[in-house]
């Protein structure tokens, strides 16, 4: 009785080709979690910026209404008493 007899040969091939699609499946789920991560950081990137400028636009509100409030735009109409 060989070593190299069919059985051998099958279960050997079966045993290499089974480790290679788990590699395969490692790294196509690798690049999957690496694509919703990248996906992710932009999400949020782009919820910062607009964070940000609607931060940015509620002080200028903030400080516009204080100016009103306190420094009232002068016109040359009379006051209506």
């Amino acid at each position: 009785m060989g070593r190299n007899n069919a059985k051998n040969i099958k279960a050997h091939n079966d045993e290499l080709h089974k480790t290679k699609d788990k590699e395969k499946a490692k790294k196509v789920a690798r690049e999957e979690k690496l694509k919703a991560i990248i996906k992710k950081f932009n999400e949020d990137k782009s919820s910062r910026k607009k964070l940000h400028i609607t931060m940015s636009f509620s002080i200028i509100n903030v400080i516009i209404y204080i100016l009103r409030l306190y420094c009232p735009p002068t016109s040359n109409k009379p006051a209506v008493i």
